[in-house]
């Protein structure tokens, strides 16, 4: 539901509290549990996730934002822990923008929110 602080996702300004994850790498993940969606998040520090998320505005427009990040570990450069949890995984599941053009690329059209 939010964003790890400090994390390379927040960081980046790309991904806003409110917005709805869709697609994983061409995976619909709408409405998926977090143990289906973790992994697909999860990856080697270094390679490029494709997310589709819908970010509606005040009026309830919605619109398809389609994002390329860069997995990285968090700033510090150790994978992230809460207390009383087991260190994370050496895979990184936290995100910063591709240095690649285009990294954030919404789609022209927006609709109303059903």
């Amino acid at each position: 539901d939010a964003l790890v602080p400090f994390g390379p996702a927040s960081r980046s300004g790309l991904l806003k509290r409110g917005d709805v994850l869709i697609d994983v790498d061409g995976v619909n993940v709408y409405r998926k549990p977090v143990v289906v969606v973790g992994p697909l998040l999860l990856g080697e520090n270094g390679s490029t996730v494709r997310l589709a998320l819908d970010r509606y505005t005040p009026e309830g427009y919605c619109r398809r934002i389609l994002v390329v990040l860069e997995r990285s570990l968090p700033q510090g450069g150790t994978p992230a822990s809460t207390p009383g949890s087991s260190p994370a995984p050496p895979r990184s599941s936290l995100l910063h923008p591709s240095k690649s053009p285009g990294s954030a690329a919404p789609e022209a059209a927006s609709s109303p929110r059903p």
